[in-house]
């Protein structure tokens, strides 16, 4: 899928041909006009999103090919991953495979400057990539100056943290709307995309979840999740801390979280379970 993403990146017609054989699901039209204009590389995934996913949890599987001390193909595959969460343009991957490798690279005592001649390599081979101006390729510039859809982000938590502390036990899903609109106007207008909170979610699977049945709850969300990273940390002896730690972009920035529809996560602990 990640293979396929790099291809759509420089518009080959063969990798989106690939694509459009896979259903649209629910016929999002959001879905439909990035698929159908190649806004945004997408794989074999359902949309760019899902894309991300992917990439960032064959990355945190990868880690058994280090537990396995394949050092040389974990290091290829890991870099090759970190290219294709670039080629997607979804920035939570992309951190979140720097994250895994900063981990892995830690207990491979990799020396300094090693990893500052492969940093700056990779450097120099992304902003070669960004100077082709492929079109809709823009993730350097949103890394370095972000735009109003990455800031969005921002304002979004800052409505669900205030409804979250005047509803603490959830709003009911035929209220929200009015929730939302009774809250924007306690808030500076400035705010990068604050009005479009009115029709779309949050975009933090833990906000929209406190948002609707309460923080109580949400906190509950919480520490099941750190009781998971607590027993797998104690079960290995190479330590799952980045793909805690990574996944929580993910679930920071996106809707799909271990509770709100995202199979992969449980795909991995499940995993993760059979070799403990």
């Amino acid at each position: 899928s990640g293979l396929i993403g790099f291809l759509q990146l420089f518009n080959i017609d063969f990798a989106w041909h690939l694509r459009e054989l896979i259903p649209n699901g629910l016929d999002d039209p959001f879905i439909v006009m990035q698929i159908s204009d190649r806004l945004k590389p997408a794989g074999l995934s359902l949309y760019s999103v899902q894309l991300s996913y992917q990439l960032l949890f064959a990355a945190s599987l990868s880690s058994f090919i280090y537990k396995f001390k394949k050092i040389k193909l974990f290091k290829t595959l890991i870099y090759v991953l970190l290219v294709m969460a670039f080629a997607s343009q979804a920035i939570s991957s992309f951190l979140g495979i720097i994250i895994v490798i900063i981990y892995t690279e830690d207990r491979l005592k990799i020396s300094y400057p090693k990893l500052f001649i492969t940093c700056f390599g990779i450097i120099i081979i992304l902003i070669y990539i960004n100077s082709l101006e492929i079109r809709n390729f823009v993730i350097l510039d949103r890394l370095s100056n972000p735009d109003s859809s990455t800031l969005s982000r921002l304002s979004f938590l800052l409505v669900g943290i205030l409804i979250m502390i005047n509803y603490p036990f959830g709003v009911i899903d035929i209220e929200l709307s009015n929730v939302k609109f009774q809250t924007i106007q306690q808030i500076n207008d400035a705010l990068p995309l604050l009005m479009d909170i009115k029709t779309t979610s949050f975009h933090n699977s833990f906000i929209n979840l406190g948002v609707s049945i309460g923080f109580i709850c949400m906190f509950l969300y919480v520490f099941i999740y750190f009781k998971l990273y607590l027993y797998f940390s104690k079960k290995f002896d190479f330590n799952f801390k980045f793909f805690f730690f990574a996944y929580l972009i993910q679930t920071l920035t996106h809707n799909s979280g271990p509770y709100t529809s995202d199979f992969y996560f449980w795909i991995i602990i499940g995993i993760f379970a059979g070799f403990s």
